[in-house]
């Protein structure tokens, strides 16, 4: 897996971790600091001018439970101090990211928001509207490296589940999946 490495932040120790070679992160979620409740965040991007941001809300609000449980847990984490947010909002510094954590290295991608189950199993939610993989081949490219680091969150213990709106087939999602090596925990009409 080619990912781009943005941001280099370091291991943490005082000194800078050496990169990981191509294809070697282990990426984890990568959450923003927040000072806004989850519902202002939610309300925030479902007033959006942009439907897919739209179906973004709609679909955080579904699993408002498991975002709130994310975010409790990552309060009470250590080494992760203050509010932090489990949705993406609508800037960069917004966005729940991808951090290797080998290298401390942040790479391209951000995920939409992430759940914890009760029995504390975590999982990157994607929300698809429209064609899938995409009208042109940009976007066939990009969703498929989007499915590509996704998978590499999937090897290192985090779920991965898709929000589709209802009535969608989800053929062609499974389709991608299969080819880049995906375990895809569920996809969920909304």
């Amino acid at each position: 897996m080619a990912t781009k490495e943005t941001n280099p932040k370091g291991s943490g120790s005082g000194t800078k971790a050496k990169p990981c070679p191509p294809g070697g992160h282990k990426l984890k979620p990568d959450h923003p600091a927040t000072d806004e409740e989850l519902k202002d965040r939610i309300n925030r991007a479902s007033g959006a001018g942009d439907e897919a941001k739209k179906f973004e809300a709609k679909a955080a609000r579904h699993n408002q439970n498991g975002i709130l449980r994310r975010e409790g847990s990552l309060k009470r984490d250590p080494k992760s101090p203050g509010d932090r947010s489990a949705v993406s909002g609508g800037t960069k510094a917004e966005e729940v990211g991808l951090r290797c954590e080998v290298c401390g290295q942040r790479v391209d991608g951000e995920l939409d928001h992430v759940t914890e189950e009760k029995d504390g199993s975590v999982n990157a939610v994607e929300c698809k509207t429209g064609a899938f993989p995409g009208l042109d081949q940009d976007q066939i490219e990009r969703n498929t490296r989007q499915m590509e680091r996704l998978r590499n969150l999937s090897e290192n213990g985090t779920g991965v589940m898709y929000k589709v709106p209802k009535g969608t087939d989800a053929g062609p999602i499974l389709k991608l999946a299969k080819q880049v090596g995906l375990v895809i925990t569920k996809i969920i009409p909304v």
